[in-house]
């Protein structure tokens, strides 16, 4: 009732006790070839393992996105998405049409198999708003599905929130997986000393 989110659907409405949303989805996917799959749609993305991953959840409502993936084998997978996402705030006017601030990511995913029974990932995010950097477009730079993008928003001078994680999975057997996540965003070292 406070913020009007319901998970994994987005805004709701309430109104006399009861609670409504509406939700859309779709998406067109395209397997150039044996190795490399192209998606655009408007629904959710998933990367990282378990229920409700750090990297990318699928506990957000749906959103647009692009996304590419590579597979190589048994050997390595490599994800790049480019996603569109709202804004909610529980003081926007519940009712009406009113236009949500968006902010936008670009996110790269590479998850490698170390051992038959060991796979690691690396994850890497640029996440911008045009309503809080003064921009109002897209940051072309970060569509790059093959570029590491700290440099690329350091040379821009940007204010746009980086993350970078990890990954390690260990499979013993068939019926059980062990797994960590770590995830860093956005560390300024001097303010993180400086109190």
């Amino acid at each position: 009732e406070n913020t009007r989110i319901s998970p994994g659907e987005g805004e709701v409405q309430y109104s006399n006790g009861s609670y409504g949303n509406m939700t859309s989805l779709g998406a067109i996917e395209i397997k150039a070839n044996n190795f490399m799959d192209f998606s655009f749609g408007h629904g959710k993305t998933f990367l990282g393992e378990g229920y409700r991953s750090l990297f990318l959840s699928d506990a957000a409502g749906n959103n647009l996105f692009g996304r590419l993936d590579f597979n190589i084998g048994k050997i390595a997978k490599y994800s790049a998405i480019v996603g569109e996402y709202i804004h909610y705030h529980p003081s926007d006017p519940a009712i009406g049409d009113v236009v949500r601030q968006k902010k936008y990511a670009s996110v790269h995913y590479l998850q490698t198999k170390l051992w038959k029974k060991v796979i690691i990932g690396l994850y890497e995010a640029a996440i911008w708003a045009g309503d809080s950097s003064g921009r109002s477009n897209l940051e072309l730079n970060y569509l790059n599905p093959f570029v590491i993008m700290r440099p690329v928003e350091h040379r821009l001078g940007s204010p746009d929130n980086m993350q970078i994680g990890s990954q390690i999975k260990y499979i013993p057997t068939n019926s059980m997986t062990f797994y960590g996540q770590f995830l860093l965003t956005e560390l300024k070292v001097s303010e993180f000393f400086g109190g």
